[in-house]
């Protein structure tokens, strides 16, 4: 069990990283391998999201696993240089999404913390923008680019904060999407949101049935009401990729084969 301990927005010391997904877009190569163990430049894309977490001073990480968990505990294993990994296993991923995901992991919102989807390589720098950041709840955001033809959509208002969020397709449609950024599943989280806010929404969301739904639906509806704002954190220059489809994976190996900004070694 992870020691209970209270961090401040600028020394936060715990991540939860959901991994309980199946990777259906990258079939048949998830048929034996969750896609969080595909590797990368010569390590899995698990361990490079770790690897950026312990050079931040992350000390505790929560890990959700459901489809081929076992193989994601071999792996990993309960410490990753020197961090200690928790894990939380999402019973029900064949039939849900990250929102359930997200409940598993409800017993750890006493602390702020990082919430981080197990499919991203992003450089360290960006998320220790992110932590330095002076708001309590803080997003990783960039340019939107046309080949994403789906993600979270997010639109920054006067005082430089996020003001609407625009989750599905649908949700997109007839909107001048040309001052949008795209989210990268990211975030910063508050424990006074974490408790107060989000954990009832969360129950209260998943008492209706909504257990097929993102999590991202939560901050869209928080950010729709203005009871909880976001600051952005843009990515400027520095790379982040998330591994859903081949052509993800297919950009990040031409990014390892051409550079060494990620490269480092398995611990």
């Amino acid at each position: 069990m992870i020691k209970k301990e209270t961090a401040t927005s600028k020394n936060i010391k715990m991540a939860i990283v959901l991994a309980a997904g199946q990777g259906s877009r990258l079939r048949p190569l998830t048929e034996s391998m969750p896609k969080s163990l595909i590797p990368i430049g010569g390590i899995t894309v698990l361990e490079h999201l770790l690897q950026a977490l312990c050079s931040l001073g992350i000390d505790y990480v929560v890990l959700v696993v459901g489809y081929l968990g076992k193989s994601i505990r071999r792996e990993i294993g309960s410490n990753y240089q020197g961090m200690q990994i928790h894990y939380v296993e999402n019973s029900l991923y064949e039939n849900s999404e990250t929102m359930m995901s997200l409940w598993c992991a409800r017993e750890f919102f006493y602390s702020d913390l990082l919430l981080v989807e197990g499919n991203i390589i992003i450089e360290p720098v960006i998320v220790h923008d992110l932590i330095a950041c002076s708001h309590k709840n803080a997003m990783v955001v960039t340019m939107r680019e046309p080949a994403y033809q789906s993600g979270t959509l997010v639109s920054i208002g006067d005082k430089g904060l996020v003001d609407r969020m625009l989750v599905s397709r649908d949700e997109q449609k007839d909107i001048d999407l040309n001052y949008m950024y795209r989210t990268v599943n990211v975030y910063k989280l508050a424990s006074d949101f974490l408790h107060e806010q989000l954990k009832p929404r969360l129950k209260l969301y998943l008492n209706l049935g909504l257990t097929k739904d993102y999590y991202q639906i939560l901050i869209r509806d928080f950010v729709a009401e203005g009871t909880v704002h976001f600051a952005p954190v843009f990515i400027g220059q520095h790379q982040c990729i998330t591994i859903d489809t081949p052509e993800d994976l297919d950009r990040a190996n031409r990014m390892f084969a051409a550079s060494s900004e990620f490269c480092t070694s398995k611990g």
